[in-house]
């Protein structure tokens, strides 16, 4: 078999070693951009927990002040809104807080909505989105709550993934989400990445058929 390729003609070679590697590389990027979006995922997920998390802390520190510093109720609960409400990370992501009613007690991006019912409010797919975050906190401690949103400047609903998590003391829900589309973005990047690496490795291998 090893001579019979030998014997194959210069572009024979270069067309069945191409062959191979394109479907080899279609086979290696279809698995890889898989498995990497699925890491991604569950990074940016777990990311948006812990930050939350963090968030709530943050609330919790405030709360605490009413009996270590002598601050009152609406005190502590001042400092809480405004530390929380100049609080960014990745692509101007923001955290809002709404109460367990689903009243916003507080949103960065849209102030209109504090204070108000948002009970009824629904996303483009008819999604209760508000109440489903409630529920979220009511069954544990908190959850991932998936519907459509704005992004900030804009009025087009997108995809979204939000974690919330409760706060009892205050009888408050801590939520932030990120976009679909922004981690498809960055998988887009990342994919572009390693198509030009996989035809750099092609090329490699046709100079290679070509000297054999």
């Amino acid at each position: 078999m090893a001579n019979a390729f030998k014997n194959m003609k210069l572009s024979a070679k270069i067309m069945a070693f191409a062959a191979a590697m394109a479907v080899f590389f279609t086979v290696m990027l279809v698995y890889l951009y898989k498995q990497t979006e699925q890491s991604m995922w569950t990074a940016k997920r777990q990311q948006t927990k812990e930050l939350v998390v963090s968030t709530t802390a943050l609330v919790k520190h405030a709360h605490d002040q009413i009996s270590e510093k002598g601050l009152s109720e609406a005190q502590a609960k001042q400092m809480a809104l405004e530390a929380v409400k100049d609080l960014r990370y990745g692509n101007d992501d923001y955290f809002f807080i709404m109460d367990t009613k689903c009243n916003m007690v507080m949103h960065p991006i849209k102030p209109e909505l504090d204070g108000k019912d948002q009970s009824e409010e629904k996303d483009p797919n008819g999604k209760p989105l508000f109440k489903d975050m409630a529920a979220a906190c009511e069954k544990g401690d908190g959850g991932f709550v998936d519907y459509m949103w704005p992004k900030a400047g804009s009025t087009a609903p997108q995809p979204k993934v939000t974690y919330v998590q409760a706060f009892t003391e205050w009888d408050w829900i801590i939520g932030s989400g990120i976009y679909v589309d922004d981690v498809q973005k960055q998988m887009a990047a990342m994919l572009r990445v390693i198509v030009i690496g996989a035809v750099i490795i092609m090329i490699a291998a046709m100079l290679l058929a070509w000297g054999l």
